[in-house]
């Protein structure tokens, strides 16, 4: 296994992870806000080891322009992301979110050189298929409403973060692969700023059985992060870099169902049909990975 495959797979870990820690945290109290703040914040205190490697690295200022686009749509991801989080739920609004492997495939079939092997068209199949059979509901007009939700969101945050990656695929190299993902981490930071004016109370007006919740979730959530660009940059593949990734829809069930009765109550009392189903799909993950692997 080449770091290509072991860096968005054990990203896809920490994120699902992270995501049951923020739920935490959200539930405790912390605004969705305030955690893509710090999130933001964290993901760039992640990326900061790169500058003992900038030595030697030369920066294209003509594509300044990659960086900062990139900036945005991570800004505007992460506060969708957190909202799916907040009224969703985990173990459903993780594998939704492997839409985005498809829609990296739509991306890079029109912005870079090359076509799109036949498997990962096959793999991107399997995960849509998993993501329907994952979102079953309990029935209930108000379960029906959080699941149509959950989708609209991580639609939105699935679209925002797949025109990112297939950017930073195309220009990184163009730029400077360093110098890349520390501007777009450190633009991403300062803009999360304008964030501030719709926090509930200041930064630091956070509810005592929130704050470890917030400070675990969110370092998690910043690691995995610079993680997962760093594969796209210096790897480039951002359709397999993604696919791979979405091994954090089969980590979210299984862990829902080993430490859900801990974190996330909720999702861990619902029907039996519906885990068995979001098992199914999580199965269906897990080949789709298994043909990009083999490919």
């Amino acid at each position: 296994m080449s770091w290509v495959h072991f860096l968005p797979l054990f990203a896809g870990f920490v994120y699902a992870l992270a995501a049951m820690f923020l739920k935490r945290a959200l539930a405790n109290g912390a605004g969705a806000m305030r955690l893509t703040f710090i999130s933001n914040w964290m993901a760039f205190f992640a990326c900061t080891p790169f500058f003992f490697f900038l030595e030697g690295q030369k920066v294209d200022w003509s594509h300044w322009w990659a960086p900062l686009i990139c900036s945005v749509c991570v800004l505007l991801g992460w506060v969708s992301t957190l909202c799916a989080i907040r009224f969703g739920e985990v173990s459903l609004q993780s594998p939704l979110m492997s839409i985005k492997v498809i829609l990296v495939s739509l991306f890079a079939l029109f912005m870079l050189p090359g076509s799109i092997p036949i498997v990962w068209w096959i793999s991107g199949s399997l995960i849509v298929c998993a993501m329907f059979l994952m979102s079953k509901t309990d029935g209930s007009l108000m379960h029906r409403k959080t699941v149509l939700l959950t989708f609209a969101l991580c639609l939105c945050s699935a679209t925002l973060f797949g025109v990112c990656d297939v950017l930073i695929e195309k220009e990184s190299p163009y730029f400077g692969e360093m110098y890349f993902l520390l501007l777009m981490a450190g633009a991403t930071a300062v803009e999360s700023c304008l964030l501030i004016p719709f926090f509930r109370g200041s930064l630091f007006d956070i509810p005592k059985p929130a704050v470890p919740w917030v400070l675990w979730g969110t370092a998690l959530m910043g690691g995995e992060a610079a993680l997962l660009y760093m594969a796209i940059c210096f790897f480039g593949q951002a359709a397999v870099v993604n696919i791979l990734y979405s091994s954090r829809g089969l980590w979210s069930v299984f862990l829902v169902g080993v430490i859900g009765h801990w974190l996330v109550k909720e999702e861990y009392s619902l029907g039996r049909n519906i885990l068995i189903r979001r098992f199914i799909g999580a199965f269906l993950l897990c080949v789709a990975i298994g043909l990009v692997m083999t490919d």
